[in-house]
């Protein structure tokens, strides 16, 4: 169980570190300590929202976010189809602000199918990868 202003603190660290958000920084070793730092950093700060909020293990906290991100990315997609067969009327229910502003995070084409998106580890000749990004 968990209280809507630890999910709203979990959303504001993630808007602070896209990188985790999405994934990217479990890429290499020096990524992957990286990530667990930040998962220990996000479950401080959310098991301190408040004395009667439920206190998770940094594990915890990031298999609650993969189920969140998950169960939204099955309503984005759902929402999707819905209004694909009803010419842009969509029946689901609408998302939240808490579930847009994690929508804004992972990127507004998360519910499309892959062949419509880029592969973002694809870079052209002339491109470089940022150093400061958790690749």
């Amino acid at each position: 169980m968990v209280v809507l202003a630890q999910i709203e603190a979990l959303i504001e660290f993630l808007e602070s570190q896209p990188d985790l958000a999405l994934g990217r920084c479990s890429r290499t070793l020096e990524g992957r300590s990286l990530a667990k730092r930040l998962w220990v950093e996000c479950a401080q700060i959310l098991n301190s929202v408040s004395d009667d909020c439920p206190n998770k293990t940094p594990d915890e906290w990031r298999s609650f976010y993969n189920e969140y991100k998950s169960k939204l990315v099955k309503k984005i997609k759902t929402q999707m189809r819905e209004m694909s067969m009803t010419g842009g009327a969509a029946k689901a229910k609408p998302l939240t602000p808490l579930q847009e502003r994690l929508y804004d995070i992972l990127g507004r084409d998360i519910g499309e199918t892959f062949g419509d998106r880029l592969n973002p580890l694809y870079l052209s000749d002339n491109e470089q990868y940022p150093k400061d990004k958790c690749f």
